[in-house]
């Protein structure tokens, strides 16, 4: 959708903006529904509202179609009381409804709520809100207050330094549960001389949510602490060369308790540390550009949860149900960018890393190293100023080990080899042929395959052709035209002896046909046709003759019509549609119709 509207400048915020969007895709349907609204009033006051509204249907056989519901609005009033001070009231609703996912985790929240802006140098700002808030969570309506402020230093010079900090601070008092944010954000940075800066930032937040678990309001308690440092240090060694060094270091601690009749019966918890180094040395002239880069993590997370409450009906989410671990990853990478000629420019880039994980618990055995190597090139030549023909080429080769002998058994390499050539005409502006091809190997070998009593080992090759035609794309007419021809092999592979035993094929054929027609300066429909063809065929050993047979498995067939339009407008209004129907013949089953439907509204008044 987002490619049928073409680039617009930023419009001018309006007093009133309406979105719309709908999809529907088989047996989804979406809406969403936006407004935006903002009005100057007699005062120097001013009026803000926003609305949200999503919903989504899921239809289902025997009419047992399942919802979702979520609304959001708000409605804010602002009163200048002076040059540096203004007055706020407002309020918010919040409601959400599911009943596709089929997890109790309706709720409406209301508030209304009056504060103040406060802007008392030009480096500071201040913002306070507080006022009641109800909240429905099952059938239990909980009333308490709520408040929030935020402090804000924004570019307060110190010495020969800058610094920005903020604090913010939320809470919720309703009945029985808590609801808490606190985050404090602080950042210190230098420029000694061009090209050489240094930042500090640091960070620290508090969460704590509580929750009812079922209908019978027994409470889940949530809270989680981070602290959260980094470093960023540009150095430039000359007018070629830079240097960046970033470190940074998180650390969290959850805990999850749940809370009967005011006491905490079960409870568990989980710290994380996370510390990164990265070094990038990066390069740049007239002709070319390149970066090379050394980067090492190190995260651990430890759990704390006692044995006699493994299996305590904690929120899948919270459950904390993997084991103890630490992770090691060290990485080198590099690319290469640049003119070879006037004619000719070329692409490199690799990368080398190591991946560790480890557990401590003895009964575990995913403790495993990975060893990975990726590396790119990519080359294009241009025979005249609207002819150029380019040729792309990957490799990669990924060595999985399991540390103990209960798991060696899935000890595997994994290879693939990727090569991609192109051509491609420009003979007139807004016209475009291309004409691309790919090959795709990928070999997966286990290294104890011969105790097994069935071979795992597999490959996968997959070769692809296609064709695109663009014909008019800034003029009155136009046409897109796109063959696309894929095949797809799948086979037991005995690397030793670099054989392999056929198992299936696939077929596919795409073509896609788009007539393009403007209406105006401002608007644009397309219509045309799709037709997607998929065979598959099993190959069968055979006693004489040919080693194998092809046995057709089925084909699978879609084909349909496409319209799409589009308008805008200076303003940055614009309604985009998307429609296609599709004839569906699938490989089992009776002929059924499926249809793709996206309109997309958005309109400034």
């Amino acid at each position: 959708m987002a490619a049928l509207l073409p680039n617009l400048s930023a419009a001018q915020s309006q007093p009133l903006s309406i979105g719309a969007f709908f999809r529907q895709e088989f047996n989804t349907y979406q809406w969403t529904w936006t407004v935006d609204w903002s009005r100057a009033m007699p005062g120097g006051a001013r009026f803000a509202g926003t609305e949200y509204f999503a919903s989504s249907l899921l239809a289902l056989a025997g009419g047992a179609d399942r919802w979702k519901d979520d609304q959001r609005l708000t409605a804010q009033w602002r009163l200048p009381l002076g040059t540096r001070v203004q007055a706020l009231t407002g309020a918010r609703i919040y409601r959400y409804w599911d009943r596709q996912s089929g997890l109790l985790n309706d709720y409406s929240t209301q508030q209304a709520f009056v504060g103040f802006e406060v802007r008392p140098a030009p480096h500071f700002f201040l913002r306070g809100e507080a006022g009641p808030k109800r909240d429905k969570r099952f059938s239990q309506k909980d009333w308490g207050p709520g408040w929030q402020f935020l402090g804000e230093i924004r570019a307060l010079p110190w010495l020969e330094y800058e610094q920005d900090a903020s604090v913010f601070w939320q809470r919720d008092r309703l009945g029985p549960r808590q609801n808490e944010d606190l985050r404090f954000l602080y950042r210190l940075g230098r420029v000694f001389q061009p090209g050489v800066a240094d930042t500090l930032d640091v960070r620290w937040d508090h969460n704590r949510r509580d929750n009812y678990m079922s209908p019978k309001l027994d409470l889940e308690n949530f809270a989680e602490s981070v602290l959260a440092a980094s470093n960023k240090l540009h150095y430039a060694l000359n007018e070629t060369w830079r240097a960046v060094w970033r470190t940074e270091f998180r650390q969290s601690r959850v805990e999850v308790r749940q809370i009967e009749s005011g006491q905490v019966v079960q409870r568990r918890r989980r710290n994380e540390s996370d510390f990164r180094n990265l070094g990038r040395l990066v390069g740049e002239s007239d002709r070319w550009r390149g970066f090379v880069e050394l980067s090492y993590r190190s995260a651990a997370t430890r759990y704390r949860l006692p044995v006699a409450e493994q299996r305590t009906p904690f929120s899948s989410r919270l459950a904390f149900v993997a084991p103890d671990n630490q992770t090691r990853f060290l990485a080198l990478s590099s690319r290469l960018a640049g003119m070879l000629s006037a004619k000719d420019s070329v692409t490199f880039g690799a990368q080398v890393s190591r991946l560790q994980y480890d557990t401590p618990d003895t009964s575990n055995f995913d403790d495993h190293d990975e060893f990975r190597l990726d590396g790119f090139f990519a080359w294009k030549h241009y025979l005249t100023a609207n002819l150029n023909v380019a040729l792309r080429a990957g490799v990669g080769l990924y060595h999985l080990v399991y540390i103990f002998g209960e798991r060696s058994a899935d000890n595997n390499w994994n290879r693939v080899v990727r090569l991609s050539p192109s051509v491609e005409l420009r003979p007139t502006r807004g016209t475009r042929l291309l004409h691309r091809f790919e090959v795709l190997a990928n070999y997966i070998d286990y290294d104890f395959e011969q105790e097994l009593e069935g071979t795992r080992s597999f490959v996968f090759r997959r070769f692809l052709a296609e064709d695109s035609l663009q014909i008019g794309r800034d003029r009155r007419y136009g046409l897109l035209a796109v063959l696309r021809l894929q095949t797809e092999e799948n086979g037991r592979l005995y690397w030793d002896e670099f054989a392999e035993r056929p198992l299936t094929e696939r077929v596919a054929r795409r073509v896609r046909l788009l007539v393009r027609r403007r209406l105006g300066v401002r608007s644009r429909l397309d219509f045309g046709f799709a037709y997607y063809e998929r065979r598959e065929r099993r190959f069968k050993r055979r006693s004489s003759g040919a080693p194998y047979l092809k046995e057709p498995v089925g084909t699978f067939i879609s084909r349909g019509p496409i319209v799409a339009f589009v308008f805008w407008n200076s303003s940055g209004s614009s309604v985009q549609l998307f429609a296609q129907r599709q004839k569906v013949s699938p490989v089992a089953g009776p002929v059924y119709f499926a249809n793709t439907i996206e309109l997309a509204v958005h309109w400034n008044l």
